[in-house]
């Protein structure tokens, strides 16, 4: 919404200011530039990827035939450049033209796919000790999946933490927790 408010803005107040608008579906790790798999933040989507890749969730609450129209950023990055140094900017008092960065249903994976494709990818990395596993929950069977991969492992971390008098860990812990169930909400 706010980003649609703000194209309507620009739009409005841009005067003879030519302006390309420039709008990309979910943007993701990058597909080859710098290197494939590259993040600059564990937000949104890329923190889920991450924390799947990491071993940190272990339970997802998706539908596994649920199609994500997923971005590499370094396609978003092509496609702003493209959009800049093209020859489609607007007269003044033209419409601002607006371009896609979307891959579109047709190439939009499914999200077992993309979790599939996101632990392959993180179990090969060089220094790898254990294989991380994911799997997607649909309804009423994710509530004890997570009970059993997220909860009862967090109660005795907690446990320990606690125990061994360890509360900057405990929060820590916490902290992370709070971030794969918001994930997962």
């Amino acid at each position: 919404f706010t980003k649609c408010i703000t194209e309507h803005l620009i739009s409005q107040r841009r005067a003879d200011v030519p302006v390309i608008i420039v709008r990309p579906s979910i943007v993701s790790a990058s597909w080859r530039t710098p290197f494939a798999g590259w993040l600059d933040s564990p937000a949104a989507l890329a923190g889920c990827l991450l924390y799947m890749g990491l071993g940190i969730v272990k339970a997802l609450h998706a539908d596994p035939g649920t199609r994500l129209d997923v971005v590499p950023v370094d396609l978003v990055s092509h496609r702003i450049i493209e959009a800049a140094f093209g020859n489609a900017w607007p007269r003044p008092g033209q419409p601002v033209p607006i371009r896609y960065a979307a891959m579109g249903i047709e190439h939009a994976l499914r999200i077992d796919m993309t979790t599939q494709a996101n632990l392959k990818f993180f179990s090969e990395r060089p220094g790898v000790k254990f294989v991380p596993r994911t799997e997607l929950f649909h309804g009423k069977t994710f509530a004890s999946a997570d009970l059993l991969h997220r909860e009862v492992p967090l109660q005795i971390g907690r446990a320990l933490l606690t125990a061994t008098q360890r509360h900057k860990d405990k929060r820590r812990l916490e902290k992370a927790d709070e971030k794969v169930r918001y994930l997962n909400h």
